[in-house]
């Protein structure tokens, strides 16, 4: 009897991902008036964010992070409350974030992923960074507002001379540091 119950309280747990993504798969649908606006909704949530980071915003940074955001990077899981104190004690300082390759794919009307590539850079404490990489960040619709939950990067192979795209990493970092 306990292993009937365990199973009939485990089962829709663990499945109803799975459930939920073949009910709700629409990736091959043509597009849809729902569907364009809610892919127009997370591409301005997400150029939010971007602006939030270029402008060293921790305010607007805020509105655009999910309260139980994690980020996932080769230096360990950064969350929602070591960004925000990071942008505001001044701590990191994008400088240029140029992104390509980007991708928004919606699951349903509240869940929506955005992926792409990231060429930036800036400083941190004070010393200069550059990043290349490839990003995934998952956003969902909560209380009418549309929150980056989740991300992951992952550094993307670099050419002979260590840098991206055949640019030195030094000259990135010297560019980041320049621009307004």
């Amino acid at each position: 009897m306990r292993l009937i119950l365990t199973i009939a309280i485990v089962a829709p747990i663990a499945f109803a991902p799975a459930l939920r993504a073949q009910r709700t798969d629409t990736s091959t649908a043509p597009d849809t008036t729902w569907r364009v606006r809610v892919r127009n909704e997370v591409n301005a949530a997400e150029h939010r964010r971007r602006a939030a980071l270029l402008d060293h915003d921790a305010n607007a940074l805020a509105h655009t992070l999910a309260e139980d955001f994690v980020e996932v990077t080769l230096n360990g899981d950064r969350t929602r409350a070591t960004n925000l104190a990071d942008t505001r004690a001044g701590r990191v300082k994008w400088m240029r974030l140029v992104v390509t390759d980007e991708t928004v794919t919606i699951f349903d009307s509240l869940t929506a992923a955005v992926a792409g590539v990231l060429d930036g850079g800036g400083t941190y404490d004070d010393r200069p960074f550059a990043r290349y990489s490839r990003f995934l960040r998952v956003y969902l619709r909560r209380d009418g507002q549309w929150r980056n939950i989740a991300a992951a990067n992952v550094p993307l192979p670099h050419d002979s001379t260590g840098a991206p795209n055949g640019r030195n990493v030094a000259d990135t970092c010297r560019a980041a540091s320049k621009t307004p």
